[in-house]
């Protein structure tokens, strides 16, 4: 069987599938599939969390995950049930970059698209922004904002028909290891029930991605990162 990774690096892959995305969800997503895993995708009878993650593409979609998705969007609805302080303080919202007015932002912040995955940038140091970093941010975020619908990508239905923007938030310390970021938790549920537990360290220097079951016992899987 050809494998495409053996050949095409995971950048490359990706913009091959971007020139495809005229094609039908499922079509995609198979092809998608093999691409990315080198394998073919069974939808008739999909095993493992992969292939069943291609099945829910297809057929769990409701319209209340743009929301939940859209950075934005999804304040406003945390608040409603949560009430406020859930979310990291918003300090500000724009349509294009060139609308930023950074002398009106703290020296620290965090800048990102919200209608997308990996836009984020970190901004320790606002004082040592040269030219030269400001014009590579422009040329980043404009292509982010104007490259199409982001649901495209993967086809995820909860990325689809978000509005994009761009949104500067307060960064947030780690109080023990103040040059470093703070761990970020992400849990997956099945049948509402939690299982598996996700910890990303280090994501502004030298990302590692390590999963834990929920007594924190360390499982061998693998994502586009290595592990701690």
């Amino acid at each position: 069987m050809f494998d495409f990774r053996k050949i095409f690096s995971r950048r490359m892959r990706g913009a091959i599938m971007s020139g495809l995305s005229f094609l039908s969800d499922e079509t995609y997503l198979k092809l998608f599939y093999y691409v990315t895993t080198g394998k073919r995708l069974n939808l008739k009878n999909p095993q493992g969390f992969n292939e069943k993650l291609q099945w829910l593409k297809l057929h769990d979609r409701h319209p209340e995950y743009s929301q939940l998705t859209d950075k934005l969007a999804v304040k406003e609805h945390i608040a409603k049930v949560l009430g406020p302080g859930y979310t990291f303080p918003l300090l500000g919202k724009w349509n294009c970059f060139d609308e930023i007015d950074f002398n009106l932002l703290p020296n620290q912040f965090v800048l990102k698209c919200n209608h997308d995955s990996g836009s984020t940038m970190v901004i320790h140091d606002k004082a040592s922004l040269t030219k030269k970093k400001i014009a590579e941010m422009r040329s980043f975020f404009t292509w982010r904002l104007t490259r199409g619908d982001y649901f495209l990508a993967g086809r995820e239905y909860a990325y689809k028909g978000i509005t994009p923007c761009l949104i500067a938030e307060e960064l947030m310390i780690n109080q023990e290891s103040p040059d470093k970021s703070v761990e970020d938790y992400k849990f997956f549920c099945f049948n509402g029930v939690p299982k598996i537990m996700f910890v990303a360290t280090d994501r502004s220097t030298d990302c590692k991605f390590d999963f834990f079951d929920m007594d924190f016992n360390h499982l061998d899987l693998r994502s586009q990162h290595p592990t701690s």
